[in-house]
């Protein structure tokens, strides 16, 4: 009897804070680039985790991994404030002076903040070709494969592709950019670990 409240409990939260993206893209339509003004670029509802400041802000950039049946879902925001969120089932923690993942309830945390210069190279890399993608056509993904939505917004607009989840080398240039850019820029030990 205990454990079908604990389900329950579960559901309900999961209903008034949900993980999965509130929009759904079916895979045998055109996936389209969207350049809307003002555009609502929530992936989740929840803000559990969120300080205060950031809750009513658009992310500069988000990287948002849809959930498959062997995968589970995570989404990062990089704010132009520097600070990287990511809402996942896991956080980080020091094991032997080496940092690494734990299970944890899924909310979000800040995971990193980044320099100055580094969220500078980020809206560049936005700005000059990251916005210059062309609309994505029709794609089909294997088994369990999914789908990672990338955003943008930058100057009120918001620009979005959705891509297979695939290997590094199939990525555009501009997307492994924009990753490189934000590692290099990452300030060791500026963010509290198991949050």
């Amino acid at each position: 009897m205990e454990s079908w409240l604990v389900f329950l409990l579960i559901s309900l939260t999961c209903l008034s804070c949900p993980f999965r993206s509130n929009a759904t893209v079916a895979l045998d339509q055109p996936t389209t680039t969207k350049h809307q003004k003002d555009a609502v670029m929530l992936s989740t509802n929840c803000t559990q985790g969120l300080p205060d400041s950031l809750k009513a802000m658009h992310p500069l950039w988000e990287v948002d991994r849809k959930s498959t049946y062997n995968s589970a879902g995570w989404i990062a925001r990089l704010y132009e404030n520097g600070q990287l969120y990511t809402w996942s089932n896991t956080r980080f923690i020091l094991v032997d002076g080496m940092p690494r993942r734990e299970p944890a309830p899924y909310a979000w945390r800040l995971d990193a903040q980044l320099t100055p210069e580094g969220v500078k190279r980020v809206q560049d890399l936005i700005r000059a070709e990251f916005t210059k993608l062309p609309v994505n056509g029709s794609f089909a993904t294997a088994a369990d494969q999914g789908t990672v939505v990338r955003r943008s917004y930058i100057d009120g607009v918001e620009h979005r592709i959705e891509l297979p989840n695939s290997g590094w080398e199939d990525l555009p240039k501009v997307i492994q950019d924009i990753d490189d850019a934000i590692n290099s820029a990452i300030i060791p030990g500026a963010v509290p670990l198991k949050q």
